[in-house]
């Protein structure tokens, strides 16, 4: 939520800086609080369940994600090596699909809810007060000279 809200994707507000701690307490506070809610009347099976097809689809995206920039931005600067990138990647997405997939059917239907919310928050209010999808791309050339 604090890197969300440096680009404006959720309201400052919620991550207001602590004097004294320089920690982002708002919503720090409101999470545990989620959370602790979520943990005290949950059964912990269903959110073992969550937390495994979350996790496991943003892994997923990760290595879709890279295999996506390879191909559109083969000249971006990377801060690691992934060796044979084009077999890593795709056996990460199967691997993580497979191990999805055998999840049940309600924790597939929970993930969908989740992410039709996230898409609603998204499209709703993150779109438009998006600093950094605001900004306009340098030029590839001009990278290249710093």
């Amino acid at each position: 939520f604090f890197a969300m809200s440096r680009d404006g994707m959720v309201p400052a507000n919620v991550c207001k800086i602590h004097k004294r701690y320089h920690t982002p307490y708002i919503v720090t506070v409101a999470g545990a609080i989620f959370v602790s809610v979520i943990a005290g009347f949950a059964p912990i099976g269903l959110i073992a369940e969550m937390a495994n097809i979350g996790t496991l689809s943003a892994f997923t995206v990760a290595a879709l994600g890279v295999m996506v920039l390879r191909v559109t931005k083969p000249g971006l600067p990377r801060a690691f090596r992934c060796p044979a990138v084009w077999i890593i990647a795709p056996l990460a997405v199967l691997a993580c699909v497979y191990l999805m997939l055998h999840l049940p059917m309600e924790t597939w239907i929970r993930f969908i809810v989740w992410c039709v919310f996230g898409c609603l928050v998204y499209f709703g209010y993150s779109y438009q007060h998006s600093i950094l999808g605001h900004q306009k791309e340098e030029p590839r050339a001009k990278r290249k000279e710093e």
